[in-house]
């Protein structure tokens, strides 16, 4: 159930929107599923059937992702997102959006904005947001260069500047200033 009532199907919304906020699309794993190149991302140990994910609504999600405190919690209470939670957003959710790790920070603004605006608007505005601004191709969070065109990703707006949050922002307004900043 969203925050204004109304009722989703949790297993047919898109599997791009992660409970927590995150947008699967710009995971470098789901697009290496996708991609069928999961061979090249394996290492440590860590093999590529268990990277394999096909984005966090699935049931096949890669090991990062397979025991996630915020998509049981989400999930088994039968929300569409983290923001449709009663304790939205709860110290979980502030935790992990102030872990340091670049693709969490904003999580929490993110969330809002998917609510306030709707689903599709959101995955849309994430799609542009993670595309090359050169070739169109989908870029992950962890890409410096667009890897078909070799388009900057600063330039494709990929990467957020410090303290930009990573989800509500339109693609096209940051795009300018936007560095990877790792």
């Amino acid at each position: 159930m969203t925050t204004d009532g109304t009722t989703v199907d949790t297993r047919t919304a898109s599997t791009k929107l992660a409970f927590c906020g995150l947008y699967c699309g710009a995971c470098p794993l789901f697009l290496a599923t996708e991609a069928g190149t999961l061979e090249a991302e394996a290492s440590r140990g860590i093999s590529a059937e268990q990277l394999r994910c096909l984005g966090c609504r699935s049931d096949e999600v890669s090991v990062y992702c397979l025991n996630c405190s915020m998509k049981k919690c989400a999930s088994g209470q039968g929300l569409v997102s983290c923001a449709d939670c009663a304790d939205f957003p709860c110290r979980v959710l502030k935790a992990f959006d102030a872990d340091g790790y670049p693709p969490h920070r904003g999580v929490v603004r993110s969330l809002r904005a998917c609510a306030a605006g709707g689903i599709e608007s959101w995955l849309r505005a994430q799609a542009g947001r993670f595309a090359c601004r050169g070739c169109g191709r989908a870029l992950s969070h962890q890409d410096r260069a667009c890897p078909t065109c070799g388009r900057a990703s600063a330039e494709c707006g990929a990467w957020p500047e410090r303290g930009e949050a990573s989800g509500g922002a339109e693609p096209q307004a940051a795009s300018a200033t936007r560095s990877r900043s790792r």
